[in-house]
């Protein structure tokens, strides 16, 4: 890496002329480096999903994702030097953990940035808890779409309809969530019959909520 002087000769052989150019280029390093670490909850290795979301500016773009066991361990290969967020998603939506990011946090816009200019090692994902709520007979479901409108920056690179967490809130706190499938659908079921919140957390947009109303034993759809 650095900063090198070139100077290039050019002949003409017929005239005997020459000539002479000099230019400056710029050396910087594109070798991909690594991130690895434990996913954990209260303080012990668990399985899951890591998602790990590039950084741009203020734009995102899915990176890469991968399987944990119940090792724990995770890690990310030949990943470019950028600054990356990284979000944890536990195996079961019914093991009272919540899908968190590094290091810690509900949303994106609290996730910790990490700087990745060399290999990372022994990074500490923590599963935060979700409380225990009643359970009941009621669903809601629906299907999660694209909208420019809702975009926190102007473009985000991203497959939005796989394995996006679906939160519902209640007084402002999170007391379920659902994830979608490979067509963007979620179904959350079990809910004690009341009024909810519906947000998307997804890297890049904005928090914006649906309110409804479930009845015992309904279903409600919201898009």
């Amino acid at each position: 890496m650095g900063i090198y002087l070139f100077s290039v000769a050019i002949l003409d052989t017929l005239t005997g002329c020459s000539n002479y150019s000099t230019f400056y280029l710029n050396v910087v390093s594109e070798l991909p480096h690594a991130i690895s670490g434990i996913l954990s909850a209260n303080n012990n290795p668990v399985g899951g999903l890591i998602q790990i979301f590039r950084r741009d500016n203020a734009s995102y773009a899915i990176a890469s994702t991968a399987q944990v066991d119940s090792t724990g361990s995770f890690k990310f290969n030949r990943l470019p030097e950028n600054t990356y967020v990284l979000r944890a998603i536990p195996n079961n939506e019914q093991s009272g953990l919540l899908p968190t990011y590094y290091d810690k946090a509900e949303v994106w816009n609290a996730a910790t940035i990490v700087d990745l200019n060399a290999n990372i090692n022994n990074l500490s994902v923590e599963f935060l808890e979700i409380p225990e709520m009643a359970v009941g007979n009621c669903t809601i479901a629906g299907t999660i779409e694209v909208s420019d409108s809702n975009l926190f920056s102007p473009q985000l690179k991203t497959d939005v309809l796989i394995s996006i967490p679906v939160y519902l809130l209640q007084d402002g706190k999170i007391v379920a969530y659902g994830m979608t499938d490979n067509n963007g659908n979620y179904s959350i079921e079990n809910l004690p019959e009341g009024n909810y919140e519906v947000y998307v957390e997804l890297p890049g947009y904005k928090k914006s909520t649906v309110g409804v109303a479930v009845e015992q034993g309904a279903t409600q759809t919201v898009n």
